[in-house]
């Protein structure tokens, strides 16, 4: 990334994709962070981008894992990221990409991938994934 006000480098590397993966979708977020969607359906946003060489890309959102997905054949087509909603085009069945007629924008809330969802504690974490602040009292 460079600072096209000053032309100076901010952040370099690669982009992490998992062997046989490819990058689908690549935007920014409605605050303005770079976002990236790969082919495994995985959302990941670049965390602390604006500190030169402390950027790191961080997982925000697995589509597998959503709940309508279950049970389910489709795909998504990212059209945007904001702070709490996925919107995207939703592909039925094996497609891959949007045909005609023109498809409906979608907002999906974002659910962010944990581990150990099915106890209490994984629950109160992706609970307070929802908020920027979370204080949970006795």
């Amino acid at each position: 990334m460079i600072d096209l006000g000053s032309y100076e480098l901010i952040q370099e590397g690669r982009i992490p994709l998992p062997r046989r993966t490819t990058l689908s979708w690549i935007g920014f977020t409605a605050e303005g962070s770079p976002a990236i969607y790969d082919t495994t359906g995985l959302l990941s946003v670049l965390d602390r981008f604006r500190r030169p060489g402390q950027a790191r890309w961080v997982p925000i959102l697995d589509s597998n894992m959503l709940a309508r997905k279950q049970g389910r054949t489709e795909n998504y087509w990212p059209v945007g990221v904001s702070g709490s909603h996925f919107t995207c085009i939703i592909l039925k069945g094996s497609e891959k990409e949007p045909w005609f007629p023109r498809p409906l924008v979608q907002e999906l809330e974002m659910q962010m991938p944990l581990l150990n969802m099915d106890n209490q504690q994984g629950k109160l974490e992706e609970r307070c994934g929802k908020r920027p602040l979370c204080w949970e009292t006795s």
